[in-house]
């Protein structure tokens, strides 16, 4: 977890009493033992030690949160959940000893997680079911997404108040701050917040870059949410299911892996709670790539390894530490994602990418022409284009043609074997 609030320091998220404050808070305590290995991850946490589950939110929402909330020591907070209860946690350290926290969850069960896991770390954070008391707040943040504050909430505040909330509005996400001040409240759309220039670190190619405000956060917390949820809620969310889903497949079996075969693995109970668990690890890290933030994609990859080895974890490590330049640990992940199943062709594939990059051309052929031959491949475009980019390279220009040429046979929309052929036929040199 240090690694993660120094990352979010350096990103400029946290400083001051707001880093302090989370410093003094283990979230390990927070999170059920079964979901262990996503303690020391940014993203968000789950309540209950089943999937689906709900979910708090991650280390970055909150960081963004606070922020905008700017609860002070001796003020009295209201938290509506779903929460762990870590929320809770940082902003009963923010108030101090002279303020007050209570936390407000509709679901008695998540109630009892959220009152379970404060009073084992030790903070005095009252947890009522269902709603809180008529008292006056100085601040309220609601952790859940609604079409408008409730009147009540909106009543509550005392003068000076104000109150946080997510919406989605025309399927938008935005925070709303409503504020009192001499008796009246007024509105204000936080769309534009954005805490520092790049939320994802430095810009990777390839991936997502531009502005990020608050509200393309709060989408990005959402499509994370949905790994946990199971629930796609958006277009966009809809299709990074949908490429999870594609390109993740059962466990094997050691028997089905020597003979290069996809052949579903065990299904005992602890087996398929950890696969379960791999999977959504795996779902967590892809969305965290896509959207450019490859070194909390990667730190996710390795958590779902330690749930259970998988070759689709394997592979897309190799892919992320490829953007860092990396590309001898990248091969190396790949030839760990063959091990595991060696019917599978995206290792083979990224394998041979990877050789290429380094200069190994001559190596990575036998590799590209397996992956055009594997059991299992998300795309057989790609390993054709890359076997058409090695023989070039080894000045096989017949052969870099009959490679390119397949490559659109397999998807003719395909823009980059196109753009090599044309330029292979235009007696171009290799770019």
């Amino acid at each position: 977890m240090d690694r993660v609030l120094a990352r979010l320091a350096e990103r400029g998220f946290l400083e001051g009493p707001l880093a302090e404050a989370f410093r003094a808070v283990d979230r390990a305590v927070f999170v059920p033992d079964r979901f262990a290995m996503v303690r020391g991850l940014d993203v968000p946490m789950p309540i209950l030690p089943t999937l689906p589950t709900p979910v708090g939110p991650s280390p970055r929402a909150l960081a963004l949160a606070f922020a905008a909330l700017d609860a002070r020591r001796g003020h009295r907070v209201l938290v509506v959940g779903p929460d762990t209860g870590y929320a809770a946690a940082v902003l009963a350290t923010l108030v101090g000893r002279e303020g007050r926290v209570t936390l407000a969850e509709r679901d008695g069960a998540l109630a009892s997680v959220a009152r379970a896991n404060l009073a084992s770390a030790g903070f005095p954070v009252e947890v009522v079911a269902g709603s809180a008391s008529d008292a006056r707040w100085e601040r309220i943040l609601f952790l859940h997404e609604s079409p408008a504050p409730p009147a009540a909430a909106v009543a509550s505040l005392a003068e000076g108040g104000a109150l946080l909330a997510p919406q989605v509005v025309d399927g938008a996400r935005r925070w709303m701050r409503v504020v009192r001040e001499g008796g009246a409240t007024a509105e204000l759309f936080l769309e534009g917040l954005a805490p520092v220039p790049e939320p994802m670190g430095e810009p990777k190619p390839f991936l997502a870059g531009g502005a990020w405000d608050a509200g393309r956060l709060l989408a990005l917390e959402s499509a994370l949410e949905s790994a946990w949820t199971r629930k796609a809620r958006t277009v966009e969310e809809l299709a990074l299911k949908r490429a999870v889903d594609g390109t993740w497949s059962p466990a094997r079996s050691a028997e089905g892996a020597a003979k290069g075969t996809s052949t579903p693995g065990p299904t005992d109970g602890a087996t398929a709670d950890a696969w379960a668990s791999a999977r959504t690890c795996f779902h967590l890290a892809y969305v965290l790539q896509v959207a450019g933030d490859v070194e909390a994609a990667e730190d996710a990859y390795r958590a779902s390894l330690e749930a259970a080895p998988s070759a689709e974890a394997w592979t897309f490590l190799g892919w992320a530490l490829s953007f860092s330049g990396r590309f001898d640990e990248a091969i190396a992940a790949c030839r760990r994602a063959h091990a595991v199943d060696p019917g599978f062709g995206n290792p083979m594939n990224d394998l041979g990418a990877y050789l290429i990059e380094v200069g190994r051309p001559r190596e990575a052929i036998p590799w590209l022409e397996r992956a055009t031959r594997a059991e299992r491949s998300t795309s057989r475009a790609f390993p054709w284009t890359n076997l058409g980019r090695a023989r070039w390279a080894l000045g096989d220009r017949a052969g870099a043609r009959d490679a390119l040429r397949r490559a659109l046979a397999e998807d003719p929309d395909h823009a980059v074997a196109r753009a090599l052929l044309e330029r292979l036929d235009a007696g171009g040199s290799q770019p």
